[in-house]
């Protein structure tokens, strides 16, 4: 059997050894790898969640619902196709959906920033924000752009 010197008092203690017969002091062992995993996972998560946008915007969320019992089935129609059409979330499938009136179809915008043109079940992104979650669509061929679209999508 192996001896080892405390660390602590700098008395000889056996390899397997727990502690120090000497002093108590408990050996310093090796880190075990499920406690390395827990850390790794730990740091992975971490600056997801401390990222996170806070909602601290209560006026905002009783005006989105109003705005969605003031929409008429058409336009949320024109929502579901929306999301429908993204491939990914992107950070907008969440919305908030605003909506209106286009000549020859509905206005949608998601998140602000992503802007869509509505006609019938036909769905166009608008800018290149919208084309980056529905990159399987085409712009439009009516040529509405971000500005037309969101000054259109009011509710």
């Amino acid at each position: 059997m192996g001896l080892m010197e405390c660390k602590e008092c700098g008395g000889m203690l056996g390899r397997k050894a727990k502690a120090c017969p000497s002093c108590g002091s408990p050996r310093g062992g090796r880190t075990s790898l499920g406690t390395w995993a827990v850390l790794a996972l730990i740091l992975l998560v971490l600056p997801g969640v401390l990222d996170r946008p806070h909602d601290d915007r209560p006026d905002e969320r009783r005006m989105q619902a109003r705005s969605d019992s003031s929409r008429s089935s058409a336009e949320h129609a024109a929502i579901r196709l929306v999301k429908d059409s993204m491939t990914w979330d992107c950070g907008y499938g969440s919305g908030p959906f605003r909506t209106g009136p286009l000549k020859g179809g509905i206005a949608v915008t998601a998140g602000g920033s992503a802007a869509y043109s509505v006609s019938g079940r036909l769905v166009f992104p608008a800018n290149g924000i919208a084309l980056g979650c529905s990159p399987s669509l085409d712009y439009s061929p009516l040529g509405f752009g971000f500005s037309e679209i969101s000054q259109a999508a009011v509710r």
